[in-house]
C-alpha cells in the first residue's frame, strides 16, 4: 500500500516491525473544557510543563516496550511526541483519511485504537517492509508484505490490498487514467459476481428487438402497438453507438447501419432454419443435445454489432475470435430493467402540479430606498 507522503520523523525505513494504528493524534492530551491554572512562581511553572512531558514520555515508552516499530496517527503529531519517537527509533506516519486508515488496518492486520497507549498483541499489526521511495520527484511511503519461497508472507498474513500508482504529464491525463482503472476494476468485480456474458456492440439489443417485435405481432389490440414501440426503443443502443462513432453520414445515416445489421441477422436466421430443417424428425436425447448446441452455434453467427472503427459496411460479428466483443449479462439486464421502470413511471403520471408564487402584498416598486419613507 502506498501513501503520498513521507513519515513525519527521522526514521524512514523499518524492516519487519510491529504496527500500532491510532485514529487520534499523537500529542499531549488536551482537556475537554477550559480551565485556569494559577502559577505563583517559576518553579511551579516548570513543574507544570515537566509533568505533561513525563506523562507523554511514559506513554510512548510503553509503545517501545511492547515492541512497536511503526506508529500510524489519524491526526496531528506534536513536536514533543515526535522528538521522543525519534529518540526511541519509532517511525511515525500521519494518515488523515479514515478510508485509507481502514485499508491500512486490513494490510497490516491491526485494530485502530482511539486513545494513545500500549496496544495488546491482538491489536498490533505487522509489516515486513515500510520504506520511503521516490517516483517522478514525489516521495511516497510504501507498506509491503514480503513473500517467502513458498509464496506466503514471512510473518504477517497475506495481504489482499494493492495500490495502483498512476503517473502522467497533466492532471487531465491522470484523471482519464483513474477513470479507466475504475471502470476496469468495476468490470472485474461484476464478472466475479456473475460471469455470464452476452454479445456487445448493440448485437444483444438488436436480437431482443427482433424477438419482441415477433412477440408483438402475435398480440391483438392496443398491447400490440406498445410492444412494438418497446422493440423500437431497444434499437436506440446500436443507433447511438453508430452516431457517437460518427458512422453512417450518408443519406440514410446511422439507420442504414441498423438496416444492414437486420439484413445480416435474417440471413443468419435463414441459414440456421435451413440447417435445423435438414435434421427435423424423430430425435434421440443425444441428437437433441446436438441440436441445442447447433442452435447455439447458429445464434453466434447472428450476433452482428456496430463496428466503431468504420471498416467495410460498419458492422462486425461480435462472437468472432478476432473481435470477441462481450458485455456483462448482469449489467445489461439491470440497465434494461431500470430504463423500463423509468419509462413506466413517467407514463403513469396523470397530471403535473406546478408550484406558483405565494400570494400576499407585493413590494412597491419605487426609486431609491423605500424604507426611508
Amino acid at each position: 500500500m502506498v501513501f503520498n507522503r513521507e513519515p513525519e520523523g527521522a526514521v524512514k525505513k523499518v524492516i519487519r516491525g510491529k504496527v500500532a494504528v491510532f485514529t487520534s493524534g499523537v500529542d499531549i492530551a488536551q482537556t475537554e473544557t477550559k480551565g485556569t491554572v494559577l502559577l505563583k512562581n517559576a518553579e511551579e511553572m516548570l513543574n507544570f510543563t515537566t509533568g505533561e512531558e513525563k506523562h507523554l514520555e511514559k506513554v510512548l515508552q510503553e509503545l517501545a516496550t511492547a515492541g512497536v516499530k511503526i506508529v500510524v496517527a489519524g491526526a496531528q503529531v506534536g513536536e514533543l511526541a515526535l522528538h521522543y519517537l525519534d529518540r526511541m527509533g519509532i517511525a511515525v506516519i500521519k494518515v488523515l483519511s479514515k478510508f485509507d486508515l481502514r485499508r491500512l488496518c486490513r494490510v497490516v492486520n491491526a485494530t485502530p485504537l482511539a486513545r494513545i497507549g500500549a496496544p495488546t498483541p491482538e491489536e498490533m499489526g505487522w509489516v515486513d517492509v515500510m520504506e520511503t521511495k521516490e517516483f517522478g520527484g514525489d516521495r511516497v511511503t510504501v507498506f509491503r508484505q514480503e513473500r517467502n519461497s513458498e509464496g506466503e508472507t514471512s510473518t504477517g498474513e497475506k495481504s489482499r490490498m494493492a495500490t495502483i500508482l498512476l503517473r502522467g504529464a497533466t492532471q487531465n491525463y491522470l484523471d482519464d487514467l483513474q477513470r479507466a482503472v475504475d471502470d476496469g476494476v468495476a468490470v472485474l468485480k461484476a464478472l466475479l459476481k456473475d460471469g455470464r456474458l452476452v454479445p456487445g456492440a448493440g448485437a444483444t439489443e438488436l436480437e431482443l428487438s427482433r424477438r419482441v417485435e415477433k412477440y408483438g405481432s402475435t398480440q391483438r389490440g392496443l398491447p400490440q402497438h406498445s410492444i412494438k414501440r418497446y422493440a423500437e426503443a431497444l434499437e436506440v443502443v446500436p443507433l447511438m453507438l453508430a452516431e457517437n462513432a460518427g458512422l453512417g453520414k450518408g443519406e440514410g445515416g446511422a439507420h442504414e447501419i441498423i438496416g444492414t445489421m437486420h439484413r445480416k441477422l435474417e440471413e443468419g436466421e435463414r441459414h440456421g432454419a435451413h440447417a435445423e430443417g435438414r435434421h427435423h424428425g424423430h430425435q434421440s436425447k443425444d441428437e437433441k443435445k446436438s441440436g441445442a448446441s447447433k442452435e447455439k452455434e447458429n445464434w453466434k453467427l447472428r450476433a452482428w454489432g456496430v463496428d466503431v472503427e468504420g471498416e467495410d459496411d460498419n458492422t462486425l460479428l461480435t462472437t468472432a475470435p478476432d473481435h470477441l466483443i462481450l458485455d456483462s449479462l448482469a449489467a445489461k439486464s439491470w440497465a434494461i430493467r431500470q430504463a423500463t421502470e423509468a419509462a413506466v413511471s413517467v407514463l403513469r403520471v396523470d397530471s403535473i402540479i406546478m408550484s406558483k408564487p405565494a400570494g400576499g402584498p407585493k413590494i412597491p416598486q419605487q426609486s431609491g430606498n423605500w424604507d426611508e419613507d
